[in-house]
């Protein structure tokens, strides 16, 4: 069984993405909190979250524009 590193890559974007989503209304391990301000945390959480999950989606696609 090989496992494509894109794959396995975008996986890691992706899940991190999501995470950071929940994390911004309080349900996920907020796994930044030990770098961003938490004033700014939910604002950035949403912020990271959507560009993670973007880059999870051009990874799967094969970076093709």
């Amino acid at each position: 069984m090989k496992i494509d590193f894109m794959s396995f890559l975008s996986g890691i974007f992706f899940f991190y993405g999501l995470n950071s989503l929940l994390g911004a209304i309080g349900i996920g391990i907020n796994l930044q909190s030990f770098i961003v301000p938490s004033a700014f945390s939910q604002f950035a959480n949403i912020i990271v979250g959507v560009v993670c999950i973007l880059v999870a989606y051009f990874l799967v696609k094969g970076g093709k524009n």
